[in-house]
């Protein structure tokens, strides 16, 4: 995957990205509606972009609530 091979070319440099708020919930509603993946793998992957140092957020605190949320959510309310 391209996106894979970016962070991993770019581990250590923090701030090396910037993804939106807006983007990361289109990228779950994709993940989850479109794709069909598993809630729990989606998350996972929210996960590991959340732990990416290279990767800055406008709010990483609320996209960490969010995730924790997304937990405790049935996945057809996140993608209606």
């Amino acid at each position: 995957m391209v996106a894979t091979r970016l962070l991993s070319d770019h581990e250590g440099e923090a701030g090396a990205f910037f993804i939106n708020d807006r983007v990361l919930v289109e990228v779950m509603w994709v993940l989850g509606r479109s794709c069909e993946i598993p809630r729990s793998d989606a998350v996972e992957a929210m996960h590991s972009l959340l732990d990416n140092d290279a990767v800055v957020f406008q709010d990483r605190d609320r996209l960490t609530r969010a995730v924790a949320l997304a937990l405790s959510r049935p996945w057809t309310l996140l993608t209606r």
